[in-house]
């Protein structure tokens, strides 16, 4: 049954990680230099292990979608992507202040509207695992009254 609401809870979280990778996420300012802010890293300075720890927000999803036969395995793969977005922001803020920014006097960041996609994005994976938990429980109901 992949017509069910954790799979759009799920495919909107795909779509949020697949836009984010487009869309500047700020605009780093200072006297000497205007940078965009991506999701790998500065536009001009690219960081490949922000690219290998974004690679889950894409592969993930795709898992959950079409584990629908399994539901453990669907709800480990909620867990697993939701601590992948945690531990991606956590090292993207780390990495915005004491490695990108650290060189950069007088900085100002302006932040763009794709900011906020990874937050989305969790709230998205949590929605999409507390329908996959209702559907468990229910089904887990069911085996009890046979």
């Amino acid at each position: 049954m992949i017509q069910r609401i954790q799979t759009i809870y799920l495919a909107l979280s795909l779509f949020f990680a697949l836009l984010l990778y487009f869309q500047p996420i700020a605009s780093i300012v200072s006297p000497q230099t205007f940078e965009q802010l991506m999701i790998y890293g500065l536009q001009s300075n690219p960081k490949i292990w922000l690219y290998i720890l974004y690679a889950p927000m894409i592969v993930l999803p795709l898992m959950q979608i079409f584990q629908y036969k399994n539901l453990k395995k669907q709800l480990f793969n909620g867990k697993l992507l939701l601590g992948s977005w945690i531990v991606w922001l956590i090292v993207f803020a780390l990495l915005l202040k004491f490695y990108l920014l650290n060189g950069l006097p007088e900085i100002s960041i302006q932040w763009h509207f794709a900011a906020i996609f990874p937050v989305v994005s969790i709230v998205l994976v949590l929605l999409a695992n507390r329908a996959i938990r209702k559907d468990y429980a229910l089904l887990s109901s069911i085996n009890r009254i046979r």
